[in-house]
């Protein structure tokens, strides 16, 4: 899981020339797959607190 965190991710020549693998719901999944899931989740996660951090936010 530790190769999931967006420090880990900068290796992406690693990522895809490696094979590893996750076992998700009785599937096998690439590794590089499984980060741009994990990425996007987190990306729609932050989508509502970013939205009330700059609801009040005005341009000049």
């Amino acid at each position: 899981m530790m190769d999931l965190l967006p420090s880990n991710m900068m290796d992406s020549f690693r990522k895809v020339t490696n094979y590893e693998v996750f076992h998700i719901f009785g599937q096998w999944i690439p590794e590089h797959k499984v980060m741009v899931g994990v990425s996007v989740i987190v990306i729609i996660m932050l989508l509502p607190f970013t939205y009330q951090g700059f609801k009040k936010r005005q341009v000049a």
